[in-house]
């Protein structure tokens, strides 16, 4: 079907550049509402929309003089870029505080027309922060802001459609015909446009296209089906995503495609209007896939997906696509996504392996099946390598849902190609570049048993340092205290906190000696960290390379990375690790594993750092042999396994200082599923967004805008359920295992209102307009919560969460809380206020961690009232 485009203003009005902290946007910190102009509008954006252009300016600290002004920008005819860049001395910014000072925002805006009888539109909004449409003649109804596509997904290979269409990620928008003043929210941010570099401005790249209509659509395009190697399948999961028009869909699918080749739903998929939906099919093979069949054909949801079948042979070819579930589902339930690596099998893969399993993760924005990529895998003889996605190019930085997806597609290699009576190491060394590098070094230090070492190319320590938060507005208005337990919520992503789990792990860091991306600092850095923890008898080696830059062709098939390859010891047994001793570290126990057969399963005080020293030489009482000297901090439970191959492990309870076993029957409680919000997208199944049943409701509109945020950014089912379907699922077990977000006050949610009456947080809703947390009185108007709590079905193995205000404009502000990049850091719960609007996170009302029993933590939450 051709849609007919529409005309979007060429001509662009900007106001800029305003200080930018690193993901700070979701928090806001406007300016615009900062310094609300005299007789003007009470509501900023359509103040803005309707303010004559070159009326007034804006304190801001970057620009000479210290005012933010008007500029205006054209946008190219020919792929309708937008170009924004303002006057500044950016070089004399850069000296003062880095490359962090150059991220600024701005705030943009053209004209729009939409048709009559165009319904919904489809909206690309390329490397645009946000957007919204305030309507010709309406100065009543606040703007709704929709979340662009920062990250250009529509421009990838994966996202374009058609050249003159919308792309696959285009997301549908309900407008009435007529004349709109479309306003834009950009940023420039270093880590996703780079460093311009000395004497060059940094320039924002928008691109905004509209289409008239949304109807129905298959999006083949981002389709995911396994390569048939050798007649089987590599892959027990397939999907394919639809989206909605004006009506719902429902989509069964039992279907015999191939003799001998059924795809299946695991349960019915239902589609909310304008919700984009991957449909994961299940594989059920009994037989080879003859070499003759090219195209398979499934029908679902009134569509026809004609899938192209990719046959290869284990001998010859050169990689071949795994498809899983990512991560494993529960039975009878379907996966959070269907994901796809790629592998790399050895010359001779029929052949005993002699050697691990490489799992090489990506640097951002690089998709895993580019040949580039795959081409720059060190070549050892009877290596098989695996090259997941991490969901997508960016993902979640191979932390939470990403860092599940890379061990998914570990174990999803030996099922997939025992058919064909293939087997591979259950050993594993990882490699990563860049962003992947960081990957591996994060990987690294959660999982030390799973690997037998870890090769990392130009990878950051962590994202505070590779671009520094010190530019948020917030900041500048927290209590330090607030702020600190703000930031406690990128303590379980801090790689230097958990540097000391790689003590026993052999490590080789190799970075270019130029490199302007991720200086060899980074590096350099990592190394020392480890080696401190070790007395320097670390197994690890840092490799500079003079005059290289952040990636150079053939960087693992480097001199120094085929000695260390060769000269790999035989991974150490667990009695050798703890003879050695080590300090354990996790901020979260739920992602991480153990060291040396030891695992810290609970925490004392969530939010807060734990530590384990094992045989530590800091104590001076030493155990003997096979006995264990243990000394922790902020530690309530640990798991230990015994030294023989395959003993059950045991756990020890911290009672009194001493660590005792904590029998099988005992009543204790399992421990809790721990935040922080972001850990909502590390979901075992569809996460479910729970809304008032009307159709009309806000609530349901903002579910659906979330739903497909959530696909975009992270390829993840979403299902939106009406509160009554909610509360039928609960009591009839139904609900699943995936994380569940109920949306509203209790007044407006009868969900909400059960998940409330549990008291399972210190969080009420007494009446309307009113919440209190722990007690404390939250009456302010615009004020909002978003907080996590026990999932109601699925025990402690998953999370529920609730976003509510105390009015609308409340539960604006707090959903824009809910996770959808890295590095926000909110921890289990956060309160905003309508301070937040200019303040960002100095506008909080309070912010915190539960306790490990859901209570209230006074040690690690922050609230400006009694």
């Amino acid at each position: 079907m051709i849609q007919a485009k529409i005309d979007v203003g060429p001509e662009w009005e900007a106001v800029g550049p305003f200080p930018s902290g690193m993901r700070e946007h979701p928090l806001l910190a406007s300016p615009l509402h900062a310094f609300p102009r005299a007789g003007g509008h009470a509501n900023a954006d359509i103040d803005f929309a309707r303010r004559p252009y070159g009326e007034g300016d804006w304190p801001s600290e970057l620009p000479c003089g210290g005012r933010a002004a008007w500029a205006r920008f054209t946008s190219s005819h020919e792929d309708d870029v937008v170009e924004v860049s303002f006057p500044a001395d950016w070089d004399q910014l850069r000296a003062d505080r880095g490359w962090a000072s150059l991220q600024y925002s701005a705030l943009l805006r053209t004209r729009v027309v939409i048709p009559p009888n165009a319904g919904a539109v489809l909206v690309d909004a390329l490397q645009a922060v946000e957007y919204a449409f305030v309507a010709d003649g309406d100065d009543d109804t606040p703007p709704t802001w929709y979340n662009g596509d920062v990250y250009a997904f529509g421009a990838t290979p994966l996202g374009e459609r058609d050249a003159s269409g919308p792309s696959n990620f285009a997301k549908p928008v309900v407008l009435a015909p007529g004349g709109y003043t479309l306003l834009v929210r950009a940023i420039y941010e270093c880590r996703m446009f780079g460093d311009p570099g000395v004497g060059n401005p940094p320039v924002i790249k928008v691109t905004f296209r509209a289409w008239a209509g949304a109807p129905a659509s298959l999006l083949p395009g981002l389709g995911v089906f396994p390569d048939v190697v050798d007649g089987w399948l590599a892959g027990e999961w397939a999907s394919v995503p639809l989206r909605a028009g004006h009506a719902p869909l429902v989509v069964d699918v039992d279907a015999e495609v191939a003799p001998g080749l059924r795809l299946k739903t695991v349960k019915t998929v239902h589609i909310q209007p304008y919700q984009t939906r991957p449909v994961a099919l299940k594989i059920k093979q009994a037989k080879r896939l003859a070499a003759d069949v090219k195209q398979l054909k499934v029908a679902l949801g009134g569509f026809h997906w004609a899938i192209d079948v990719t046959h290869a042979s284990i001998s010859d070819t050169k990689s071949f696509r795994l498809t899983f579930a990512s991560p494993a589902p529960e039975p009878r339930q379907p996966p959070a996504l269907v994901s796809l690596a790629v592998v790399v099998p050895p010359a001779k893969p029929y052949e005993p392996p002699t050697f691990p399993v490489f799992l090489a993760l990506h640097g951002a924005g690089v998709f895993n099946e580019e040949p580039g990529w795959r081409g720059e895998m060190p070549t050892v003889p009877l290596s098989w390598v695996i090259l997941p996605s991490g969901r997508n190019e960016w993902g979640e930085d191979w932390h939470g849902g990403s860092m599940a997806d890379v061990w998914a597609a570990r174990d999803a290699l030996a099922p997939a190609i025992a058919p064909i009576g293939v087997t591979v190491s259950n050993e594993t060394v990882l490699i990563g570049h860049s962003n992947g590098g960081q990957g591996t070094w994060h990987l690294a230090a959660r999982y030390p048993d799973r690997i037998r070492a870890a090769i990392i190319a130009a990878g950051y320590l962590k994202i505070q340092d590779y671009v520094p938060y010190t530019e948020h507005t917030g900041w500048r208005f927290a209590d330090p205290a607030l702020a600190g337990v703000l930031m406690s919520a990128l303590s379980p992503y801090n790689n230097d906190l958990y540097a000391s789990n790689l003590a026993s792990v052999p490590i080789l860091a190799i970075h270019g000696g130029a490199d302007d991306n991720v200086p060899p600092r980074h590096g350099r850095a990592h190394v020392a960290l480890v080696s401190a923890w070790t007395r320097g008898g670390a197994d690890i080696k840092f490799v500079e390379y003079k005059g290289k830059d952040h990636y150079w062709p053939g960087i693992f098939r480097e001199d120094a990375v085929k000695e260390f390859i060769e000269a790999l010891p035989p991974k150490r047994s667990i009695d050798e690790v703890r003879k050695a001793g080590f300090t354990l570290a996790t901020a979260n126990p739920d992602e991480s594993g153990g060291k040396g057969g030891i695992k810290i399963i609970e925490l004392l005080a969530p939010g807060r750092l734990a530590r384990l020293d094992v045989n530590a030489p800091q104590w001076k009482d030493g155990a003997g042999d096979g006995e264990l000297d243990l000394h922790g901090t902020n530690i309530k439970r640990i798991e230990v396994t015994g030294y023989a191959q395959g003993e059950a492990a045991t756990t020890f309870e911290l009672e009194n200082g001493e660590w005792a076993p904590v029998p099988s029957s005992s009543p204790l409680p399992p421990p809790r599923a721990y935040g922080p919000v972001i850990r909502l997208l590390s979901t075992r199944a569809p996460i479910v967004l729970v809304v008032p049943e009307a159709s009309d409701s806000p609530l349901r509109s903002f579910a659906v805008r979330y739903a497909n945020d959530l696909f975009t950014y992270h390829r993840v089912d979403v299902n939106i359920l009406g509160d009554g379907d909610a509360l039928r699922a609960v009591a009839d077990g139904s609900l699943g295992s995936g994380s569940v977000v109920a949306l509203g006050r209790p007044d407006q949610n009868r969900y909400s209102h059960w998940l409330i009456a549990q008291e399972r947080i210190p969080l009420a809703f007494p009446t309307r307009g009113v919440m209190t947390i722990h007690g404390a009185l939250v009456y302010e108007k615009g004020a909002g919560i978003v907080s996590l709590l026990p999932h109601p079905t699925a025990g402690d193995d998953a999370l529920g969460a609730i976003v509510a205000g105390n009015d609308d404009a409340g539960f604006d502000l707090a959903a824009r809380l809910l996770p959808l990049r890295t590095g926000v850091p909110i921890p289990d719960w956060a309160v905003t206020s309508t301070r937040s609007l200019w303040q960002g996170a100095g506008g909080f009302i309070g912010a915190g961690w539960w306790s490990r029993e859901w209570g209230w933590s006074g040690r690690a939450s922050w609230l400006d009232r009694e």
